[in-house]
């Protein structure tokens, strides 16, 4: 329990409010919790990783973290304890749990986290080397991650809505918007964005050259295709189906269709079920204010047609261009 036993040592020291005005002279964090975290103020240095895939170290002590909207929760030996956090530029605030007062942890420049964020992410729409992981499943070529483009076909940007107030007004206006669950950079790169549906129908486009939106009937053919026995959480590795240069499709594992459970962005602004469901768009419009919804929770094994607001955000799942699978219309 050294995890918890440095903590409980840090709590006896008196936190100095002083240091606090640095989080008013840094800029809001974009990309998370994600990284490598350091604290100097104790007579210890203190070491804390929070790596993308839910894994942790503190001190050289294996851990395992969740994020729910300010909390981080920290397991240890089967215990969960919760903080409240807050990241700000390069600066970690962690406070409750079984701590007394307020602990800051600076970010390190780290090599990998450095490799991760300059990847090329977010592609946009109107690219033309938009090459994705993508699976043939029956006749369709679907793409294997949730969309991230952040401007349309035509180069023009997509309004990004990150607090609720920016959200309704877009949506309420029927102006297209997007956002990062919980407004997290890393979180985008591992769930893809939330869009309103408004820049889903958006005559410049949201799907990248070669690809579309699927509709309600493109839908259907995929659940008439897939069963509890070929939707993965996620797929292995090795069965990404990826294009050749012969122009063929090599396959591994070809019915394995990922889950990437995102959540959704209510009608409000609020961020829900990350984790519990996965809501992609349909490009079809049931009336006015509803549009269809595919869902897929993380207890069922077969994907739902639903139907859901336009002014919520959910994922977007592209599929090729007719005439890769000429038996769809």
């Amino acid at each position: 329990m050294i995890f918890r036993l440095i903590l409980f040592i840090i709590a006896l020291y008196i936190y100095n409010p002083v240091d606090a005005q640095i989080g008013a002279k840094i800029k809001e964090q974009e990309y998370g919790v994600y990284g490598t975290w350091s604290n100097h103020d104790f007579p210890f240095p203190m070491t804390l990783v929070l790596n993308p895939d839910g894994s942790a170290e503190f001190d050289g002590g294996e851990l395992k973290y969740k994020v729910e909207g300010n909390k981080l929760i920290l397991t240890e030996a089967g215990k969960d304890v919760n903080y409240s956090f807050k990241v700000q530029s390069d600066v970690l605030s962690l406070s409750d749990g079984d701590l007394e007062g307020t602990v800051l942890f600076e970010r390190k420049n780290n090599e990998e986290l450095s490799d991760f964020e300059n990847e090329d992410f977010p592609e946009d729409a109107g690219s033309t080397n938009f090459n994705p992981p993508q699976l043939k499943i029956g006749k369709q070529i679907w793409v294997t991650e949730n969309l991230n483009v952040t401007k349309f076909r035509n180069g023009d940007s997509i309004q990004e809505a990150k607090t609720n107030q920016e959200w309704k007004v877009a949506c309420k206006e029927g102006r297209p918007c997007w956002s990062y669950y919980n407004n997290e950079y890393l979180l985008g790169k591992e769930y893809g964005i939330l869009y309103n549906w408004f820049a889903i129908n958006d005559p410049r486009g949201l799907a990248p050259v070669g690809w579309h939106i699927p509709n309600n009937e493109e839908w259907m053919t995929l659940v008439n295709n897939l069963d509890c026995s070929n939707i993965s959480e996620p797929c292995p590795a090795n069965s990404i189906t990826r294009p050749v240069d012969n122009g063929s499709l090599k396959r591994n594992y070809e019915n394995c269709f990922t889950r990437l459970h995102a959540g959704y962005r209510n009608e409000n602004g609020k961020f829900m079920a990350k984790g519990i469901s996965s809501n992609w768009w349909s490009s079809t419009a049931i009336d006015q204010d509803i549009a269809g919804v595919s869902v897929l929770r993380n207890w069922d094994c077969r994907i739902q047609g639903s139907i859901g607001l336009k002014l919520c955000g959910a994922s977007v799942r592209c599929v090729k261009d007719y005439p890769v699978y000429p038996s769809v219309r």
